[in-house]
């Protein structure tokens, strides 16, 4: 009996290990807006779909009512190389724009960074994961 329980008590530490692990390993999760924006605080769900690429919907609107919840704010969200990709983040007037989304697994932290026609940065976004 001693012996079945170790190995029970062994195989709960792995999977806890394991899913501690992933946490930071997968873009999957809460993340909310950080910096000075006036977006600050406003929060998304982002999830991997089926396809693979991932998509993010709005959980906590912002403080103006620009972005209401459940609106998808980065959709096709595409892996370009490990821990960047290619995406279309919605914008306050309603549009799509064209970002770059770098997932900062040291500091697990997602920056977002646009780009104008002549490939100048444009804006940046950063977001933390929501503990």
């Amino acid at each position: 009996m001693k012996n079945k329980f170790s190995i029970f008590m062994v195989f709960v530490l792995v999977l806890t290990l394991t899913a501690c692990s992933n946490s930071k390993s997968s873009m999957a999760g809460s993340w909310v807006r950080n910096g000075d924006s006036q977006f600050k605080g406003m929060e998304v769900t982002l999830e991997k779909l089926d396809s693979g690429d991932y998509r993010a919907k709005v959980t906590k609107a912002d403080d103006k009512g620009i972005f209401a919840q459940g609106n998808v704010k980065w959709r096709d969200v595409k892996k370009v190389k490990e821990n960047e990709y290619d995406l279309y983040d919605l914008g306050d007037a309603g549009q799509w724009y064209e970002m770059t989304l770098t997932y900062n697994t040291d500091d697990d932290t997602l920056s977002l960074q646009s780009f104008d026609n002549q490939g100048e940065e444009g804006a940046s976004q950063i977001w933390n994961r929501v503990e």
